[in-house]
């Protein structure tokens, strides 16, 4: 994701040059030697978008043509290459995100099964959000959010259950497909050993068949905010959870501790009460104040295991996922480092 941030800035200066000299892209692509110049304003257009970046051998024609110095040339590309650095460990941190979640599901399956009765009625439990995991299927619909009641329903009732062709039980945990042609692509974990894979068309029975039962299982049930997430309920089932470790690119900066509910960065402790109490379910602010009230805050976002700037640039990581009021308060640290918001309490 950070590498595409990284082409796409380097491709909105190429065009603001272009622009800027009154060049359009038929007279560039000429230049850069194109006999087809549909063709070369097609490649000039994809590294305009930062789809894609000007192979080693266009760079010296394209400075010319945009009458860019060498100086100015190297010092962006020195940008890009800095900022792909950069985002080396976000990126890292969001693919560890994503493993991290199936594989909690899958070795945890039994315990939150044995609860599920009680996360079914207990609404900040049972609408915790699953995130990157969908379920989707052309011309049936789609679930484009899991939440984590409907999952166990699903695998409870049967309805996200499969097999491979040897008979090992699969359950599922997302997946995507189109009933006329029969292919899916599908990732779950095998029953017996717990092991995550991904399956492509390759497991007995419909997949169509599958999302239709988990669709009417799904269906009818109205779901709010939890200020809940996974890794904060299975430490409140009694699952030893490591802390979540917070850093930056410069290192770590805090932690999170599941079991107490307890964020330290830079060396203060906040408590989240509401992360502790299976009764009550407080959610803080969704858009955190702003550091000054003189102009409209641009929002950060919020990709799986880390923060994201109104710049877009990732700011922090962390090693499991944190519950929404912590990145919550994270976020208004960030945006203004003197104040806590209201809705935590201090030790």
């Amino acid at each position: 994701m950070f590498e595409h941030d990284a082409q796409r800035q380097f491709g909105a200066w190429l065009r603001g040059v272009r622009e800027q000299r009154g060049l359009r892209r038929p007279p560039v692509s000429m230049a850069m030697g194109y006999s087809n110049i549909s063709h070369g304003c097609s490649k000039l257009a994809a590294w305009e978008r930062g789809d894609s970046h000007p192979p080693d051998q266009f760079h010296p024609p394209l400075r010319k043509v945009l009458q860019i110095s060498a100086e100015t040339w190297e010092a962006r590309l020195a940008a890009r290459e800095q900022r792909r650095r950069q985002a080396e460990p976000f990126t890292a941190a969001t693919s560890t995100a994503v493993t991290q979640l199936g594989e909690d599901l899958a070795r945890h399956c039994d315990l939150l099964l044995s609860h599920h009765a009680q996360i079914a009625a207990t609404p900040h439990w049972r609408d915790i959000t699953l995130p990157r995991l969908r379920f989707e299927v052309l011309y049936v619909g789609s679930l484009s959010v899991v939440h984590l009641g409907d999952l166990l329903e699903g695998w409870a009732s049967g309805a996200l259950q499969m097999e491979d062709h040897e008979g090992q039980a699969v359950w599922l945990l997302s997946g995507a497909g189109s009933p006329l042609s029969g292919a899916y692509s599908a990732y779950g974990f095998y029953r017996h050993s717990r092991d995550c894979a991904r399956f492509r068309s390759n497991l007995k029975g419909s997949f169509t068949g599958a999302m239709v039962a988990f669709r009417g299982v799904a269906r009818g049930v109205e779901h709010g905010p939890s200020s809940w997430n996974l890794p904060q309920l299975l430490s409140h089932l009694g699952v030893p959870l490591a802390p979540s470790i917070i850093s930056t690119q410069d290192g770590a900066v805090g932690q999170y501790d599941f079991a107490t509910a307890t964020l330290t960065f830079h060396g203060s402790q906040t408590r989240f009460p509401q992360l502790l109490d299976g009764a009550a379910d407080i959610l803080s602010a969704k858009a955190p104040p702003a550091a000054s009230t003189s102009a409209p805050a641009k929002p950060w976002r919020r990709a799986l295991g880390q923060l994201i700037d109104p710049q877009g640039y990732p700011r922090i990581h962390w090693s499991r996922a944190l519950p929404e009021p912590v990145q919550d308060w994270l976020v208004h640290q960030l945006m203004s480092p003197s104040s806590t918001p209201p809705t935590q309490s201090q030790p």
